[in-house]
């Protein structure tokens, strides 16, 4: 995939960009159906320890991880997983930066 699947602030729904590159990953996955798909979701914040964050990151994988089963990707394929803050691809120092963090990293294993 060509980048990160990002979110809005406070949001896990899709951004239709979101949509076009989950797109290119499904049909990678059915070209390869050993495949899986490791999904976790991330957020920004500036607090730490935000209980409010672990939840939001895990919506967010799920809604990736429900977007792949509506497109016909077995639910057994795809694992996934809320990281809260805890995996910040920048810092939480400008608008920025936090939108970097709104987003969901998916890993490919097998073939």
């Amino acid at each position: 995939m060509d980048g990160d699947i990002l979110f809005e602030a406070n949001s896990a729904q899709l951004t239709p960009a979101a949509g076009s590159q989950l797109d290119g990953l499904v049909n990678i996955l059915k070209q390869h159906p050993a495949a899986t798909a490791d999904i976790e979701g991330n957020v920004s914040s500036d607090l730490i320890d935000d209980p409010q964050d672990q939840h939001l990151s895990t919506m967010r994988a799920q809604a990736v991880a429900t977007y792949l089963i509506s497109r016909g990707i077995a639910r057994n394929r795809i694992k996934a997983n809320g990281n809260g803050a805890d995996h910040p691809a920048a810092p939480n120092d400008t608008e920025a930066h936090k939108r970097l963090n709104r987003r969901c990293d998916i890993t490919i294993t097998g073939r």
